[in-house]
């Protein structure tokens, strides 16, 4: 085994090592059949023997029930229903909203991606960071002014978990302080109609990047080694990369959510091969003797007829009776009911068994785990606005927030859940107006509902229908209560 080269730029940190083959696993589900074909026996491996054709077949015709991508779309959607809320954001931050990368992205098509990354492996980095500047042609310092002329802005990178191979801190004031960051990057270059990709490291300390590359040791070797090929200072004291965290395990470290439903989608995917197998097998029905010459070639089709020598002899098909079909197709369908109901597990405010009223009456205190990380994301997005208005300077400013919905409701509304609440109006323990508010928040009815003007049209409704109501009293006929009247006198009775 080679020792680490200390000197080497391209080393690894531990919590990467660590979290690394989660990250593998997942990738490989969410890139799909093609994907998971290619990692072969990693997530398909070959049974005693198997020979490595049959082995191969199976792979090649086995598909993918990706409820794992699906379980993702439908997590991630809920919160980005709606477009990223800017809230007085400061004159000179709003126009970068709408072109936050400098590729085209407006920031909620940016921080959809940055959610999503997050919530499949657990973390999910932006780095803020600013174009590279020349100096001056009269050699004066640069200003904001110079910056503002030359249209040069701060802008948001992608930093998937991947990429950021190493990251060191220090613990100040009970936060975590970067000093010093690795991050992994794919250059594109052209030369002419050819197009080719190389690696870069870029090392990050607070005001300084160092950008190093591989390089061959001398001109005529083929041996490579990395070297620093270019490096400035640039106007923070800070490293400026905001990390997102699903559920902190510690510094660079979480459990991906989506762990656990990957196991199990790939037990899904060897299951579904097996099954695969199986009806091959059962759909062939094998051709039997009993009594017959030993012969090779014996023919069976129309046209053809077989016999015997042994006047008991006979011919027969053995078919498979189908129960290890029936356990292979519980299995699959068992396999899928968990994998959904771990997506739903997500959505759910309280774990276990609650009654209808606490779940009513307690869902204001309590939240459910994609609510905690969409909380944690609005904190990140601010971090992260909070960044770029330094390079701007405008650190003391009111700079505003941006936030993405965290009340979105469970995944469903059952007919207990709105039991409980019409007897909460009925016993006076919550008002009408809190009713209301929650069946919207429920989503029973559409956001654009407006109680107040509902109310106005009911009221409308009641005096219509009180004047179109007819009079069923004959004249001299007994008549109605009047006020201060009651019981009514009958017809020519006494005082």
């Amino acid at each position: 085994m080679t020792k680490p080269d200390p000197k080497d730029p391209s080393n690894l940190s531990l919590q990467y090592e660590l979290q690394s083959p989660w990250w593998n696993k997942i990738n490989d589900v969410l890139g799909g059949t093609e994907r998971m074909r290619g990692v072969g026996a990693q997530h398909l491996p070959q049974h005693p023997e198997e020979s490595d054709n049959a082995w191969a077949n199976r792979l090649a015709v086995n598909t993918l029930f990706n409820q794992t991508e699906l379980t993702l779309a439908a997590w991630v959607g809920r919160p980005f229903s709606e477009p990223v809320k800017r809230v007085d954001i400061h004159s000179q931050l709003e126009p970068f909203l709408d072109d936050i990368d400098l590729e085209g992205n407006n920031v909620s098509v940016f921080a959809r991606k940055w959610f999503q990354g997050g919530v499949a492996k657990g973390l999910h980095h932006v780095l803020i960071d600013f174009p590279v500047v020349g100096e001056k042609k009269d050699g004066l310092p640069r200003t904001l002014e110079d910056d503002q002329k030359e249209n040069l802005r701060p802008y948001w990178v992608d930093v998937p978990a991947e990429n950021l191979i190493s990251a060191n801190a220090v613990r100040i004031q009970g936060k975590w302080v970067l000093t010093e960051i690795r991050i992994l990057e794919t250059i594109e270059e052209k030369n002419g109609f050819l197009t080719t990709f190389k690696e870069r490291i870029r090392v990050q300390t607070p005001g300084h990047i160092q950008l190093w590359e591989l390089v061959p040791k001398t001109k005529r070797s083929r041996k490579k080694e990395w070297r620093v090929i270019d490096e400035f200072d640039i106007g923070l004291d800070f490293i400026p990369l905001v990390t997102f965290y699903t559920d902190e395990q510690g510094f660079m470290l979480a459990k991906p959510p989506l762990l656990d439903l990957v196991n199990l989608n790939i037990r899904h995917w060897q299951s579904t091969s097996d099954q695969t197998a199986i009806l091959t097998v059962a759909r062939f029905p094998i051709m039997a003797a009993s009594g017959a010459l030993n012969e090779d070639n014996i023919v069976i089709g129309p046209g053809h007829w077989l016999h015997s020598p042994d006047p008991s002899g006979k011919f027969y098909y053995v078919e498979h009776e189908g129960k290890a079909i029936e356990a292979g197709r519980m299995d699959l369908a068992d396999l899928e009911e968990q994998m959904a109901q771990y997506g739903a597990e997500f959505l759910k405010r309280k774990p276990g068994n609650l009654t209808a009223t606490a779940r009513t009456l307690d869902s204001a205190e309590s939240t459910s785990p994609l609510q905690d990380m969409t909380i944690r994301f609005n904190d990140a997005m601010e971090t992260a606005l909070r960044y770029t208005a330094a390079w701007l300077k405008l650190e003391d400013a009111e700079i505003g927030m941006l936030a993405i919905i965290t009340d979105f409701g469970p995944e469903k509304f059952e007919k207990v859940d709105l039991d409980a609440l019409l007897a909460a109006v009925k016993s006076k323990a919550i008002s009408k107006k809190a009713f209301v508010q929650e069946l919207i928040r429920r989503g029973v009815l559409g956001e654009d509902f407006d109680p107040e003007a509902d109310m106005k049209l009911i009221e409308k409704e009641i005096k219509k229908a009180a004047k179109q109501e007819p009079n069923f009293n004959p004249p001299g006929g007994p008549q109605p209560p009047q006020p201060g009247e009651f019981p009514p006198k009958p017809p020519g009775g006494e005082e």
